[in-house]
Parts: C-alpha cells; sequence; structure tokens
C-alpha cells in the first residue's frame, strides 16, 4: 500500500546523503542490508555450546556420541523514528534565487535524525548493564590520563577476557586523546622517551592488534528547549571492546551461527524523505517537509564485548 505521504526520490537522496563525519553509529553498529519487512528474527546460541568438549571417542561396536546445539530465535520489530517542518509559502517565495528551502530542510532534519541514533546507539554500547558482567570501573591508577598507568599492558589485558578477542574499540575525542599522547603509546609507536608525541588510531590498533578504532566526536546539547545551550560530547565516559563480523551485520535480520557479531541495526527499507502542501501553514498554506527512517539497534551477542568505565578522570 502507498504511503499517503508523498516521496520525493531528490530529497531522499539528500537525506541519505547526509554523513556527519563525526558521527560513529553506523560502524559501531552496522546497518543491515535493507528488510522487506518491519519484523526480523536472529539467531542466539548460548557461548558455552560452542567451548564445551563432549567425548569424541568412539567405541569399536558403540554408536558415535551425539550432541545437539540448542539456539533461541529471537524476533523483533524496526521502530520509527522522523521529524516534520513547516515551510511557510511565503518563506519559499521569498527565498534567494537557486535555493530550495526544501532540500535544505532536508539535510538539516536527516541530521537531527542521525543525531538522535548516535545517541541511542552511544547510550547502548556505553552502558555497563549492555555487557552482562563483562564490564568494570577503571581505577585511578590504570587512567588514560595518570601519566604513570600503562595503558598498552592494561588494554592489551583485557582484550584477552572475552571469549572471542575484540577487533574494534570505541571511545570518545577526549579519551582518545588522552590514550594517543599518553607517554607509553608515545614511546611504543616512535621509539622515543615518550614525554613527547602522538599516535595515530592506526598505530595504536597495530600495537593492540585490533582492525580499527572509532572515536565518536559527535555533540549534543543537553538543555531542554528554550534553556541556555549546554553542548556536550555523545560519546564520552567510557571505552567499549567488541567483536564485530561486518559480513553478519550484513545478514538480512538474521545472524547464523556461522556468523557472529556484538550487534547490528536492523532497518526496514531506506530512509525516506519527501514534501507535501500543507494548508493549515501560515495564511498561504505551506510545505511540510519530513524525513525519516524504521530501525531497531540490536546487541545479539554481548559476550562479546568488554566495556572500561572512567577511562579518564571523570570531570
Amino acid at each position: 500500500m502507498p504511503s499517503p505521504f508523498p516521496i520525493d526520490p531528490q530529497l531522499t537522496a539528500i537525506a541519505v546523503i547526509v554523513r556527519n563525519q563525526a558521527m560513529i553509529a553506523d560502524q559501531v553498529l552496522p546497518r543491515t542490508s535493507p528488510l522487506a519487512k518491519t519484523q526480523f528474527a536472529y539467531q542466539y546460541y548460548p557461548p558455552a555450546q560452542q567451548f564445551t568438549v563432549p567425548d569424541t571417542k568412539v567405541g569399536r561396536r558403540s554408536q558415535v556420541n551425539q550432541v545437539e546445539f540448542n539456539g533461541e530465535r529471537l524476533q523483533a520489530e524496526t521502530e520509527d523514528y522522523g521529524l516534520d517542518h513547516p515551510l511557510p509559502q511565503t518563506d519559499i517565495d521569498n527565498a534567494p534565487n537557486n535555493t530550495s528551502l526544501e532540500a535544505l530542510t532536508t539535510e538539516m532534519l536527516a541530521g537531527l535524525i542521525l543525531l538522535d541514533r548516535e545517541i541511542r546507539v552511544s547510550r547502548t554500547v556505553f552502558d555497563p548493564a549492555t555487557y552482562k558482567g563483562n564490564a568494570e570501573n577503571v581505577s585511578a591508577t590504570d587512567r588514560f590520563d595518570n601519566p604513570n598507568s600503562d595503558p598498552l599492558e592494561f588494554l592489551l589485558d583485557v582484550l584477552d577476557r572475552p571469549i572471542m578477542r575484540p577487533n574494534v574499540a570505541v571511545l570518545g575525542q577526549s579519551e582518545w586523546r588522552a590514550l594517543r599522547t599518553h607517554p607509553v603509546i608515545a614511546k611504543a609507536v616512535h621509539g622515543n622517551a615518550g614525554d613527547k608525541g602522538a599516535a595515530t588510531r592506526e598505530q595504536v590498533a597495530e600495537l593492540l592488534e585490533i582492525d580499527q578504532i572509532l572515536v565518536g566526536r559527535a555533540r549534543v546539547n543537553l538543555s531542554k528547549p528554550g534553556q541556555q545551550a549546554k553542548i556536550a560530547p555523545a560519546w564520552s565516559g567510557g571505552m567499549s571492546l567488541l567483536y564485530q563480523d561486518t559480513a553478519a551485520a550484513k545478514v538480512a535480520g538474521v545472524v547464523d551461527g556461522a556468523n557472529v557479531t556484538f550487534g547490528f541495526t536492523a532497518e526496514y527499507g531506506t530512509r525516506i524523505a519527501g514534501a507535501q502542501f500543507d494548508d493549515r501553514i501560515g495564511l498561504r498554506g505551506g510545505r511540510r517537509v519530513r524525513v525519516g527512517e524504521s530501525v531497531k539497534e540490536v546487541v545479539c551477542a554481548p559476550e562479546l564485548g568488554f566495556f572500561l568505565k572512567d577511562v579518564v578522570t571523570p570531570a
């Protein structure tokens, strides 16, 4: 059944293209290929099954030992997220030449949709409760902003704790700055005394033997509408170490036991954008611009991650 709200392909293209380079949600919880339905399912297998060794010895006349793999098929449904913006016809008529207010509005709405998703993902991934016990508060002696700590040895130890060694690290800009300029890291990368210098993400990833380091630089206003703005980092307060399998996350809503990953984002269709005339806008009516998407962030294997809270001293 077609949507009663007209979808404009050109505006949709603008909404899809909008990418704030500071945002990392799509890398932390990768999107699936577009789903045909809002409902989806994924398979969860208790990790212990893959690490419990049965008796494999077979007697000359005995039957081969039989094992069973018990999995749970979990179902979920995408949720709709969208925003409207009314454009009075007088504003459209008075716009400078070669200026499309609908296109500009679409871009701004898409940016807010993405920022909202960034906040949802950061709150999930930086929540110790997400990890089923794989989380700890970092002591003051091990924090990255302590020049006497050894973050390299500390992180190498933590990376070996989960059942599958994480291959992605996620942290905020303040935490990353403290880590990349730490004397131990600078010395390991540059071979100097460590008193000066900074390492790149690629260099630190190589030291830790992981695939990539994701640094969240997005910022958000924490104040309520009408109050003085209080802009703060969207990613702060910790560091997440995750095992990701991008191929598993791309499967259309189903993660099989053959490919496991910490989490993914189910996406119904693609992001939409459009505009229609609305006679309730001002005296002469106007255009109502809409941007939205249907997604669901899922942490399907929390055992494949580890969260470190307060890797730098809290402000």
